[in-house]
């Protein structure tokens, strides 16, 4: 439990990655006038926050286990922590042009105009199931796919019929 809620069950990048790329004295240079405790708790608070922003771009689109080890999330999401952890004090924020850049890939990804490296989306990959019939009254393309007892491309079923005597 946070400040603002419930922590999120996988985080994109860590206090680690964060303090890496802001390196030490940088955190303690932002933070100098926190406490120890509330330095700490402000990190983190900046970690699900970045977390939280990565999920709300792609969680319906991939597995949050898969993206939380992606190489490619985790160093987009370290840019959106350190970008927040730095512009704690008024200030314009370090690594603007980093945040906004992953903000707008992950954008892209929203939008399907980019994938994840090395990630398999999770959304739309059901089993499809096509019946398919021989219909002799074409000459040509005589096989056709019956839409009311198969599932469409996204695995859900759709089995009312909308054509009466589509059977025949």
């Amino acid at each position: 439990m946070t400040l603002y809620g419930i922590a999120p069950a996988y985080t994109m990048t860590s206090k680690e990655e964060v303090t890496r790329l802001l390196s030490l004295r940088g955190v303690q240079a932002w933070s100098d006038d926190l406490s120890v405790s509330d330095a700490e708790e402000f990190m983190l608070e900046c970690v699900y926050d970045a977390t939280e922003t990565v999920l709300q771009y792609v969680e319906l689109m991939y597995d949050a286990e898969d993206l939380a080890s992606s190489y490619w999330v985790r160093r987009r999401a370290t840019y959106i922590a350190a970008y927040n952890y730095t512009k704690r004090r008024g200030d314009p924020g370090l690594y603007g042009e980093d945040y906004q850049r992953a903000i707008s890939e992950l954008e892209l990804v929203t939008e399907g105009l980019l994938q994840i490296p090395g990630l398999a989306r999770s959304s739309g990959m059901a089993a499809v199931m096509q019946n398919i019939v021989v219909d002799q009254r074409f000459l040509h393309a005589k096989i056709r796919v019956r839409p009311t007892i198969s599932t469409d491309l996204s695995g859900k079923e759709f089995l009312t019929t909308a054509y009466p005597y589509e059977w025949l």
